[in-house]
């Protein structure tokens, strides 16, 4: 429970408060008489027990963290909302960091602009946030974004209102301008070579996913890639790799389903990503900064087997894995991955894990 209790100081368990906007004085009203604001702005203070939860806790339910309606996302939209058929406004966050100043806008059939329904000061990481919106007890005035009033009620049916997100975090724009379009899910697997994945591995897989797709889409990973052309082979007579083959191959794939090894490094395929435990800790700079495993194992998710130098060298030389492990340390070390640094989750300091994974020494590493 360390990564919630560190991030618990802002779960401060006090009254909603709805902030009113005065928005739209002035302007045009298409409306007449008076209706109540349906606006509302959510600042920290008002993130109560009964609205949000935290996902991927330590004690989360196994049939909710393998439960793919419930704990999946993509890499380039980390952040999800939805009108439920509960008529609640649901919000998750697949972040191990936060992200500020969110707005979530509403498209309706009838009207052509859009409206804006809510608000976020900021945005927790891995918060689910659940709100009946005030509209669908009583009629609800609200602005467009060029300042008109409309009046939205509950004879508007969820499945008639699309809801488009706005927001200008550097971080968030960073994850939605991914060129990876993954869908990230967590795989309850078992047999001989397979232990449950417990919810402080779920956290590190979403770190995990965040920096891979970064790194992918990254000016520093096409240029060092374009380096390789003529020295990636695919098999043991140096039948050379097709360099934008291999991109479409990464851009395209569809599903990354990460699960729990044991007796192994990892196993991977199709879109299987089994990682050992310690390759869920290990992967930063500021750690040990071991990643080998992760590009093996993602080598074989698009595609590649053990021959050539994409998974093992075979001795032709440094391939696939010595390209991307020392990028990835040295985009860590510069702070260009979302998830740079081990201190955002501190999964060996949570408790919940299945070996001996005290705290390591911080890694002394230069810029190259």
């Amino acid at each position: 429970m360390f990564f919630y209790r560190k991030i618990g100081i802002y779960f401060i368990c006090l009254g909603f408060a709805l902030f009113i906007t005065e928005e739209g004085k002035g302007e045009e009203k298409r409306v007449k008489g008076w209706f109540p604001e349906g606006f509302f702005k959510i600042t920290e203070r008002d993130y109560i027990p009964g609205v949000c939860r935290f996902m991927f806790w330590d004690h989360e339910s196994p049939k909710v963290l393998f439960d793919h309606e419930a704990r999946s996302f993509y890499v380039n939209r980390p952040l999800q909302v939805q009108l439920t058929k509960r008529k609640e406004l649901l919000l998750r966050f697949y972040s191990p960091r936060p992200i500020q100043n969110v707005t979530v806008w509403a498209y309706h059939t009838g009207i052509r602009e859009r409206i804006r329904l809510v608000e976020f000061e900021i945005i927790w990481p891995f918060l689910e946030f659940r709100r009946l919106l005030p509209f669908w007890k009583k009629d609800c005035k609200y602005y467009t974004k060029e300042g008109k009033a409309v009046i939205l009620n509950s004879k508007i049916r969820p499945d008639e209102l699309q809801l488009e997100i706005e927001c200008n975090d550097p971080l968030y724009l960073q994850m939605t301008n991914s060129l990876c379009h993954w869908k990230i899910a967590f795989g309850d697997y078992y047999g001989e070579n397979w232990t449950p994945l417990l919810p402080s591995h779920a956290r590190e897989a979403v770190a995990i996913s965040l920096n891979l797709s970064a790194l992918f889409s990254s000016c520093e990973f096409l240029q060092e890639i374009d380096k390789y052309r003529g020295k990636l082979y695919l098999d043991n007579s140096k039948t050379v790799v097709n360099i934008d083959d291999l991109l479409t191959q990464i851009f395209s794939l569809k599903t990354l389903i990460y699960g729990h090894v044991i007796g192994k490094n990892g196993i991977g395929g199709n879109s299987i990503m089994g990682l050992n435990e310690w390759c869920y800790l290990e992967h930063y700079a500021d750690d040990e900064s071991k990643t080998h495993t992760i590009f093996h194992e993602f080598a074989h998710c698009i595609g590649y087997d053990h021959s050539g130098n994409m998974t093992y060298e075979n001795g032709l030389g440094k391939g696939w894995v010595d390209l991307c492990s020392k990028l990835y340390a040295q985009l860590c070390i510069d702070k260009k991955l979302p998830i740079y640094s081990r201190y955002f989750l501190s999964t060996r300091e949570c408790g919940y894990c299945y070996g001996e994974n005290s705290v390591v020494q911080e890694k002394s590493r230069r810029k190259k």
